[in-house]
């Protein structure tokens, strides 16, 4: 990636959600991840409910990855509701915290959230996980799924990542980049991975009221969260399906993600808060599948 184009990018996140964008609706995000820590300064009252999906388990970040998650949508929108669901815990087996992690997604749809960040995912399929990502999408639930971070092409067969590769409407796949391109742990695939987004260095809020760098498709997967936040908030009850076409359409095509992702794009808020001034007969999302298809 030219340093130029990488520059804009990073300027686009930093410094337009100062310029503020209108907010005629609150939308709800929901967090599946290793909890919040609620007392940052950063996420004073962006935090609505939180709970623990984990047996015998507060549900407080002790590991500083949802917390960091959290913070990155806030910071894109500061309008944001956050409801924190704790699934993971270092103290669980990867079986209980497979299982937290299904029935804080039961929750979040029952809950009738709009968005469901999951930084996170593994294998086999699920049948039990699919369908209720499907009851999602019927409710028109938006599912933003990290793509993983293993270096793989999830087209195969072999390296299928879930939820990031269940085939449903509702869901967008997300890789990293970063000032080279797609980030080198992160997984890819033209048909199953859908746009790509900053990933890399990330800085954003952390335990004890500090702040990290982080890595990582959770990382580009909060940036999409966040931008599809603003998009809800400006344009309510956009379909799912509706929400990956704008941002397609407002994506920058770069050469390195040709092969790699659906769209071959990685956002841009500057052309995202370009598309949302604009009056509505003024938007063209159709445009954004006119030379590729959406799921």
């Amino acid at each position: 990636m030219k340093p130029l184009a990488f520059i804009l990018i990073l300027l686009g996140l930093i410094l337009i959600p100062l310029s503020g964008i209108s907010k005629p609706k609150d939308v709800i995000v929901a967090i599946i991840d290793t909890g919040v820590d609620s007392s940052h300064p950063a996420l004073k009252g962006k935090i609505i409910e939180e709970k623990s999906f984990v047996p015998g388990i507060l549900p407080i970040d002790t590991n500083g990855h949802g917390t960091h998650v959290a913070g990155t949508i806030v910071l894109l929108n500061p309008d944001a509701k956050i409801i924190s669901l704790k699934y993971y815990s270092s103290l669980s087996s990867a079986k209980q915290n497979g299982l937290s992690g299904i029935e804080a997604l039961r929750y979040a749809v029952e809950r009738r959230v709009n968005i469901i960040n999951y930084s996170g995912g593994g294998t086999p399929f699920n049948d039990e996980e699919y369908e209720i990502l499907k009851r999602a999408e019927v409710r028109g639930i938006l599912v933003v799924a990290a793509a993983g971070n293993d270096g793989k092409n999830l087209d195969l067969p072999d390296n299928k990542y879930y939820p990031a590769c269940y085939d449903l409407k509702n869901i967008i796949s997300v890789a990293s980049i970063g000032p080279e391109g797609l980030s080198i742990s992160s997984n890819y695939g033209a048909i199953s991975v859908d746009i790509a987004a900053l990933g890399e260095d990330i800085i954003g809020p952390y335990l004890n009221h500090r702040w990290a760098r982080m890595s990582g498709t959770s990382m580009s997967t909060a940036v999409i969260s966040g931008a599809a936040s603003l998009i809800l908030q400006k344009m309510p009850y956009t379909p799912p399906k509706e929400v990956e076409e704008i941002l397609y359409f407002t994506g920058e095509r770069l050469p390195e993600l040709i092969g790699k992702v659906r769209s071959e794009k990685t956002f841009s808020l500057i052309n995202l808060r370009d598309y949302l001034e604009r009056k509505p007969h003024e938007r063209r999302s159709r445009e954004a599948s006119s030379n590729y298809q959406t799921r």
